[in-house]
């Protein structure tokens, strides 16, 4: 199982986490120290994280449910029309290059009536066929996370972000075979963690691997105060990869 882990609204950092199962003690693990938000599907080893993580729900997922059913159905369409209208207004936000005191009197004003309307809607509908029911049911379940990010305006109301920086790992899985072991599907998550975050930060990964190679090799151990002097959005490390910018 591969995770992939990006901070909100940011452009700088990403880690990639392999590990064999889906039990909870994996993200449990992971996310021990961790203080602060995590948007995520709704997968059940989210649940009963440390108490100083608050969980929010992904509306790309919730609204997924929906598209996958792939029929022409009054309920469905409407369900979607509600959840389009949510990342409308989150687009006009985004292109208004609104500040995060602006955007929570946004969602207040704006989107939060349109999710509640949709909550309400959702709870006074009878039974569907099983297939709509279960789209139906996610948001129902996660209706408190779904509706986290209208308090907080550095959240994002998906996990997008994570989930695009994680789809080449369908383009090298062929590549990725000789990670049968635990080990080496951690080496691979390392590996792959170092490019990803390079590539948000606009540096040719392999130049930086490169750099990280020849720079690293020199010292007879490695501390975190030696390797954080060669983080990849450090203008110093920007300037010594791409001296010309």
């Amino acid at each position: 199982m591969d995770l992939l882990y990006r901070r909100q609204r940011s452009d700088t950092d990403c880690l990639l986490s392999s590990t064999l199962t889906r039990e909870q003690i994996h993200p449990q693990t992971l996310l021990e120290e961790f203080e602060g938000n995590l948007t995520s599907d709704g997968y059940a080893a989210y649940n009963n994280l440390s108490p100083e993580i608050d969980c929010q729900g992904c509306w790309s997922h919730a609204r997924r449910k929906y598209v996958d059913l792939d029929m022409n159905h009054r309920v469905r369409n409407k369900a979607l029309r509600y959840i389009n209208k949510v990342f409308e207004l989150e687009r006009s936000y985004t292109s208004a290059q609104l500040s995060v005191k602006e955007i929570e009197q946004q969602r207040k004003s704006r989107s939060r009536p349109i999710v509640e309307e949709y909550f309400e809607w959702l709870e006074s509908l009878p039974e569907q066929s099983i297939g709509l029911q279960k789209a139906i049911q996610y948001s129902l379940n996660q209706k408190e996370k779904l509706m986290t990010f209208l308090n907080d305006g550095r959240l994002e109301a998906t996990n997008n972000r994570a989930e695009r920086h994680i789809r080449f790992l369908t383009i090298i899985r062929k590549n990725a075979y000789f990670a049968t072991s635990e080990p080496g599907a951690v080496a691979l998550a390392d590996g792959l963690t170092i490019i990803e975050t390079a590539k948000a930060n606009q540096l040719d990964p392999l130049k930086y691997l490169t750099y990280l190679l020849e720079k690293l090799s020199q010292y007879d151990y490695l501390t975190n105060e030696i390797i954080d002097q060669y983080l990849p959005w450090l203008d110093a490390t920007k300037k010594a990869i791409n001296p010309t910018t």
